[in-house]
């Protein structure tokens, strides 16, 4: 696999997605400007996932590593 583990994307998608549901819940309680910079970033995450960038330098296209979890190629 060219991309992170299956484990690590199992893990961080439904993560990606409680957040993301999460913070549209929360949405009134914060400036619209910050909510608005939060969802792109989840989207942008859920994004590289489904296209197989996640766990990958944009630059140079390594693994790199997240809190101890691995994204090593396979």
């Amino acid at each position: 696999m060219d991309t992170a583990s299956a484990s690590a994307i199992d893990t961080f998608r439904p993560q990606l997605l409680d957040r993301r549901i999460r913070l549209l819940a929360a949405s009134d309680a914060v400036p619209a400007a910050y909510f608005s910079e939060l969802i792109a970033e989840i989207d942008a995450a859920l994004g590289r996932i489904d296209n197989g960038s996640y766990g990958l330098c944009e630059t140079c296209r390594d693994p790199i590593e997240h809190a101890g979890i691995s994204l090593e190629r396979k």
